[in-house]
């Protein structure tokens, strides 16, 4: 199998067990535990990286990570962790996440177009997030560059 396809089929496995864990807390009542998991799985999913990346904006991030696959992960995660937090009533701390999920999606979306490199899995990994992001943030919320992506999205 080439080395790429490897990857790939990794990244597959990793980002549906990290989401399994992370819904399976949600389902179970326990929404700390799944923003836990969620800023674990960031760790996870980022490696080194991590530490930095989650403190840049971000295209600035994006650019960090440069692999479509990862960035639609991440997306994915703060997604959920979104929606675990306003589960545990924290709505600032919930929009601001719902709008990183959103912004880290269209990322991997410009990315995935300019590299034009993702699995099915993964687009629909990307999707999912798409879909989550929408939600919590107006397109007037977002910057031009994101704005524009999210008009091609559409």
């Amino acid at each position: 199998m080439p080395v790429r396809q490897d990857y790939l089929l990794r990244m597959i496995e990793q980002a549906f067990e990290v989401l399994r864990r992370i819904l399976k807390r949600r389902q179970s009542g326990e929404p700390a535990q799944a923003v836990r998991e969620a800023d674990g799985a960031v760790d996870e999913i980022l490696g080194p990286a991590a530490a930095v990346a989650v403190r840049l904006d971000s295209f600035t991030a994006a650019q960090l990570i440069r692999e479509p696959e990862r960035v639609a992960l991440w997306a994915r995660v703060v997604a959920e962790k979104a929606e675990a937090l306003r589960e545990l009533g924290d709505e600032p701390a919930a929009r601001a996440a719902g709008r990183r999920a959103l912004e880290l999606a269209l990322e991997a979306w410009l990315l995935e177009d300019e590299q034009r490199r993702l699995t099915p899995a993964l687009r629909a990994v990307l999707d999912e997030a798409l879909a989550m992001g929408r939600g919590w943030a107006a397109p007037d919320e977002l910057s031009e560059r994101h704005r524009a992506a999210l008009e091609r999205v559409r």
